[in-house]
């Protein structure tokens, strides 16, 4: 029996290339079976032929980013997911940036970039207001890709499931149970704006130059293919103002992606914090070159100085 266009080799080569154009994600270890199952629910779904298809995932903002997003990654989150990050948040990275705010007389401004259903923006918002903070404003920004989840953030209607890192103290003061929901307060959800955007997207107005004081990228970079992961960065970094802070995964790291980037420990975690004179983005290697230039120099330093101290012992 003659294959069908869908299950070809190179059919679902080209199905797992326009993926990585679309959404940036490395499925290298992704079954073909289960490429093949996605790819065919989408045919059908979109009603094209397999080609037109796939020359549909290769236009810029293509509609079919967001059910992909869907079928292929796994939007579990929840509320206060790796809690020292929060409290670095709270204590270095949200007074830090809010003198940079005090002078521009503007709010501090916090992206969280792949928020999926909400859980990582609410629970900055309300590490926020449990730390009695009395700085200027803190505006909350929340981007996803797929608009079925950002409705649902809207909504603020979480499991229990959703809910078990959090204390029942924290619980019974910001949700109200709703039969086999919690509720999130309404203050809470008014703190965060959630839109649809693709962070592959270099066009999307949240790479601004400079725009954010901190940004929350977490457990995104370690799914994307290694060209679309450096682009990525390079965003990251030019949309943080000179001194704003990075937040990613635990098992991510932005080595062999982009300079410019001081790594922090606080609070019991790493973070980033972008350096206010942050070199451009040319070859990464210059870049090693001059930090083992400039280790080298301060050894010549100390060895001369320590020479110098034992010259003066012996005299």
């Amino acid at each position: 029996m003659e294959k069908s266009p869908i299950q070809t080799a190179h059919a679902v080569e080209r199905f797992r290339a326009g993926v990585t154009a679309c959404l940036g994600l490395r499925l290298d270890e992704v079954p073909r079976s289960q490429l093949v199952e996605v790819l065919d629910q989408r045919v059908r779904a979109t009603g094209l032929g397999c080609g037109d298809y796939l020359d549909v995932l290769l236009r810029p903002d293509t509609p079919e980013a967001a059910a992909l997003a869907r079928a292929l990654t796994v939007a579990e989150s929840y509320f206060f997911r790796d809690p020292s990050q929060v409290r670095a948040f709270v204590d270095v990275a949200l007074p830090n940036g809010s003198s940079a705010a005090r002078r521009g007389g503007r709010p501090v401004r916090v992206l969280s970039a792949g928020c999926a259903f909400g859980e990582e923006p609410y629970s900055l918002a309300i590490a926020v207001r449990e730390a009695s903070w009395a700085g200027p404003a803190v505006q909350i920004s929340a981007l996803d890709v797929d608009g079925v989840r950002i409705e649902r953030a809207k909504a603020g209607r979480f499991s229990t499931w959703a809910l078990r890192q959090v204390c029942p103290e924290r619980r019974d003061r910001w949700f109200r149970r709703d039969g086999d929901v919690f509720q999130l307060d309404a203050s809470v959800r008014a703190a965060v704006r959630f839109a649809r955007g693709n962070l592959v997207d270099p066009a999307d107005d949240v790479w601004r130059g400079g725009l954010w004081d901190v940004i929350f990228c977490r457990n995104v970079l370690m799914y994307f293919a290694p060209d679309m992961a450096r682009r990525l960065a390079r965003r990251l970094s030019d949309a943080l103002l000179p001194g704003g802070y990075l937040f990613l995964g635990h098992a991510e790291s932005l080595r062999g992606l982009v300079t410019g980037f001081d790594t922090c420990h606080a609070s019991g975690t790493f973070y980033y914090r972008r350096r206010t004179e942050a070199p451009p983005h040319g070859d990464e290697r210059a870049a090693w070159m001059t930090d083992i230039e400039r280790a080298s120099r301060r050894i010549a330093v100390l060895a001369e100085t320590a020479r110098r101290g034992q010259a003066a012992a012996v005299r």
